[in-house]
């Protein structure tokens, strides 16, 4: 018993063997409960999603569902390391990197919910308003680009980028990318056009190069057609 006392009371790296054990075993439960609970979600939401009526809780299960092994990993591991005493740069580096991941999770969550809503309304649009139904795809795009863009910026600032020198440089740089991808940014005012003018909206037939067929979607770089 004295052996086993002693073995527990001793330090490695500042932390006694017990604290060692006791830290395994918060990040093995934690990513042990993360990963069951995201099992039962998407077991869930499956069933849900197989069937046309719209329950209460499926947009939440399929926000849920889209939580990544990275973020449930890195969340067990700064969690366990709470229960250790450890070097102050290595505990900020934990924390950096915990708050970065959480900040690109958050990001898949917030596009996953706008693009789910967006698909919501585009489906109730196609028997209402068949214009509206066409510009869903612009603001999905438009959304996503946002979206990412803070994502990138807030991680950026995490990593000691400062971020005001960067933005102004993106705005004297942004010239030349203008004019490097001015193809897309060609698609991109075209399709901003369809969608505020809208001279033909989903449902309309059309003609192009001898093809006809029914517009099925608008979208930032092709609008599909079905003959």
């Amino acid at each position: 018993m004295p052996d086993v006392t002693e073995l527990l009371e001793s330090r490695y790296w500042g932390n006694t063997t017990s604290q060692w054990l006791l830290a395994a075993a918060v990040f093995l439960g934690v990513t042990i409960l993360l990963l069951l609970a995201r099992r039962i979600v998407r077991s869930q939401y499956s069933k849900m999603a197989a069937t046309e009526k719209v329950e209460l809780l499926e947009l939440p299960f399929m926000i849920a569902s889209r939580t990544t092994l990275l973020f449930i990993l890195i969340a067990a591991l700064y969690g366990a390391s709470q229960f250790l005493v450890l070097p102050t740069q290595l505990a900020r580096l934990l924390l950096t990197l915990f708050t970065i991941v959480a900040f690109w999770q958050a990001g898949v969550w917030t596009t996953t919910t706008v693009l789910a809503a967006l698909e919501r309304k585009r489906r109730v649009a196609l028997t209402s308003d068949r214009a509206v139904a066409g510009t869903l795809g612009i603001i999905g795009f438009l959304a996503r680009v946002t979206i990412w863009s803070l994502v990138l910026l807030l991680t950026l600032d995490n990593l000691g980028v400062e971020i005001k020198p960067l933005l102004a440089g993106l705005g004297i740089g942004g010239i030349a990318v203008a004019l490097a991808v001015q193809n897309v940014l060609g698609d991109l005012f075209a399709s901003l056009s369809i969608t505020l003018d809208r001279p033909f909206v989903v449902g309309d037939a059309l003609g192009v190069d001898g093809f006809n067929g029914t517009v099925e979607y608008i979208g930032v770089k092709s609008t599909r057609l079905r003959s």
